[in-house]
């Protein structure tokens, strides 16, 4: 079945970036102003919002929050040496990806309309014009090599969200 252009003109109209900036400035400064003591995190738009390329017919706000003061390390090509190296260096952190996923949750419910799904939280409010999807996201650091940078260890990693 072929679409008319009209259809094609009405589903590839973008949505309003007002309504969208509105809705992550108010998610964002909510999560901002948040006590999550001891967790060090950072707050970014993402996806289509983030790429202006959102469209009205299927319009929210894609927002991550991603823990800075934790990270999943994976060690696997670290060689024997290199691992015992990195237990000097770094320790297990209490810091859990499930406490700030809580925690964050527990912050969004105080203020929002909240549907928690696998991936993502659904918000949503009287006060937004549309709702936000929040990825509560914590580092990983593929790592490749230990290696000295000066006096101190550093690892060499890639970096990935």
């Amino acid at each position: 079945m072929a679409l008319s252009p009209k259809q094609i003109r009405a589903w590839s109209r973008r949505g309003d970036p007002i309504h969208a900036w509105y809705s992550y400035q108010m998610v964002r400064d909510t999560l901002a102003a948040a006590p999550l003591e001891g967790m060090s995190y950072t707050i970014y738009p993402q996806g289509s919002y983030a790429n202006k390329t959102n469209i009205a017919a299927d319009s929210d706000v894609d927002m991550v929050i991603a823990l800075k003061s934790a990270f999943y390390p994976n060690k696997a090509r670290l060689s024997e040496a290199e691992l015992e190296e990195y237990a000097r260096y770094y320790e297990q952190s209490d810091l859990t990806w499930q406490r700030f996923r809580e925690a964050v949750v527990r912050v969004l419910r105080a203020n929002y309309l909240v549907l928690e799904r696998s991936k993502c939280v659904k918000v949503r409010s009287n006060l937004i014009r549309l709702p936000a999807d929040v990825l509560i996201a914590l580092d990983y650091h593929g790592i490749g090599k230990l290696v000295l940078c000066g006096r101190v260890r550093r690892e060499v990693c890639e970096c990935l969200i």
